[in-house]
């Protein structure tokens, strides 16, 4: 007798990636669309900072110097994603260099805003739904911050702003934290929920291969 024939559960990830738990594979797919990110963001950028320098909105060298610095960022961003992409620490890697580039921003392109840009990197960061990337990101995030500050490039001398800069960051972390430890549930839960499928689809499949062999 011909037994049916059981149709295999689905895979759910890329052969490269079926040594990885869901939250590990989460994280790989997210470190790469991240690094797309800053390299699309910051080459769009280039225009206009080039039309900034033609403006005489800031002086040539700075652009130059926006353009070297970035370029090497972005160039070392692309590395570690080829090298380093399907490691777990390989986000690590990526966050860190992410906010390499807040300094060269603002050592380069003089604006009391420029630091804003923090907060931007903080919300992408989150992209991972990853509590230990959200450390990283905010520590990271806040030495930027105080680097900016006490170099100067914000040209801001009143302490009560700097205050207003360091509660709404603080803030934002916070809030990022909550995003995220709220994702990490939603991810145990749903991986939890695929577990016990599978356990459910096995004991099926066994049922039907006893009665086909009866």
């Amino acid at each position: 007798m011909k037994t049916a024939a059981v149709p295999a559960p689905k895979k759910l990830f890329n052969e490269s990636e079926s040594n990885l738990n869901m939250k590990e594979s989460f994280n790989v797919k997210a470190n790469k669309l991240m690094t797309y990110i800053m390299i699309g963001m910051v080459l769009s950028a280039y225009p206009i900072v080039y039309l900034f320098s033609v403006m005489d909105w800031i002086e040539q060298d700075n652009f130059l110097a926006f353009l070297s610095y970035t370029a090497v960022i972005l160039v070392l961003m692309f590395l570690s994603l080829k090298v380093f992409g399907q490691k777990s620490y390989g986000k690590f890697i990526t966050i860190g260099l992410m906010y390499a580039l807040p300094i060269a921003i603002s050592s380069t392109l003089y604006t009391r805003t420029a630091w804003t840009v923090l907060f931007l990197y903080l919300i992408l960061s989150m992209l991972y739904l990853d509590k230990k990337v959200l450390y990283l990101s905010g520590g990271l995030g806040a030495l930027n911050l105080g680097l900016i500050v006490s170099l100067d490039y914000t040209m801001i001398s009143d302490p009560v702003e700097f205050s207003i800069m360091a509660v709404l960051y603080l803030f934002a972390v916070v809030g990022g934290y909550l995003v995220v430890a709220g994702g990490e549930r939603l991810i145990a839960q749903i991986s939890q929920d695929i577990h016990e499928i599978t356990l459910q689809f096995k004991e099926l499949e066994s049922v039907i291969k006893s009665k086909i062999l009866v």
